[in-house]
């Protein structure tokens, strides 16, 4: 008797997420996953702290996963050339177009039905924290 696994489907957010470096004293819009994905791009995520662009105090609560730029075939796109700051390895909002490229060439699909449902229903995380879109995979 042969057993075969159903397939399942998971479904992510991608967030553009205002942090702030108290060192460098900038502000970064970064790529963030509201889970560590399936797939991939699991390899390309690192959970992280987020410091809140008002307050600069740490979530006690709640970290990021945040898209790192090796995923970019080690050409970051974005403007940000300080090798220093702890953000210049992650994906900012400037890399959008390069890592939904990423997405689709990986076999995820971007669920346009899903993040019309979450943005028309005040599913709001922070004022730090924006849906770009949801997107999805099954294995």
């Amino acid at each position: 008797m042969t057993s075969t696994n159903p397939s399942q489907t998971y479904l992510y957010m991608l967030y553009n997420e205002i942090t702030y470096n108290p060192l460098c004293k900038e502000y970064y819009n970064i790529l963030t996953l509201n889970k560590q994905p399936e797939g991939t791009l699991k390899e390309y995520t690192k959970l992280i702290n987020i410091i809140l662009p008002s307050t600069n105090q740490n979530y006690n609560k709640q970290c990021s996963y945040a898209i790192l730029n090796s995923l970019l075939n080690n050409t970051n796109t974005n403007t940000n050339t300080n090798t220093n700051t702890k953000y210049s390895n992650f994906l900012m909002l400037e890399d959008l177009n390069e890592f939904t490229e990423f997405l689709i060439n990986n076999t995820y699909i971007i669920d346009n039905s899903i993040t019309k449902l979450y943005k028309n229903n005040s599913f709001k995380s922070s004022n730090s924290k924006k849906l770009i879109y949801s997107f999805k995979i099954t294995l």
